[in-house]
């Protein structure tokens, strides 16, 4: 599919692919939350990050508006689109290194199976929605709505931080093979 210009939340010199609009924040709702069914009200589309943050990406962020059908009940989210076009010099690289299926498989099966196994723990962003169909692209809650802040890349982060860093990743190595036998191979990609 093409891209657009879209004009609607202050996007005049943006190009923001036709795939990323109120239907995908509708599958995302309805995907990630459990919901029957939901009524966009509002969905305003920004630019997540700026250009050359995300080497293979396009990151877009959508504040919506919503209904819940069932419940009658409106809601406001902020979820992110991280975009992985087939198209430009990104396209093949994306391809040949496989990775919207190494991160799809990542954060619709291995993290949540993680998250399972360690009583709740908070490892990443949930991914709401992902598909390959018409363009490879993950649908996040956004962490940055929820109080997260990203760190200078080029800085690094503290002591304080890598620390913490250090225990989320380190506590699932601790699990009993058994266990991690349970991800029935989803992690061979990694070897």
């Amino acid at each position: 599919m093409g891209e657009r210009t879209d004009t609607i939340a202050g996007l005049d010199d943006i190009a923001v692919p036709e795939y990323i609009d109120e239907r995908l924040a509708a599958k995302a709702l309805v995907d990630g939350l459990g919901l029957q069914s939901v009524r966009i009200v509002e969905c305003k589309i920004t630019r997540a990050t700026a250009n050359g943050d995300n080497y293979m990406s396009d990151v877009f962020r959508l504040a919506v508006r919503y209904v819940a059908e069932q419940s009658g009940d409106e809601r406001t989210i902020s979820l992110v689109v991280k975009s992985l076009p087939a198209t430009g010099q990104r396209g093949p690289m994306i391809e040949e290194v496989q990775a919207y299926t190494k991160e799809a498989t990542m954060f619709r099966d291995v993290v949540p199976a993680l998250s399972e196994l360690t009583g709740g723990m908070f490892f990443a962003a949930r991914c709401f929605y992902a598909s390959d169909l018409p363009e490879r692209l993950l649908v996040f809650e956004d962490l940055k709505a929820l109080g997260y802040v990203t760190v200078n890349r080029q800085a690094g982060l503290d002591f304080e931080h890598c620390a913490l860093v250090m225990r989320k990743i380190a506590h699932p190595t601790v699990l009993p093979r058994k266990q991690s036998e349970s991800f029935g191979g989803c992690l061979n990609w990694a070897q």
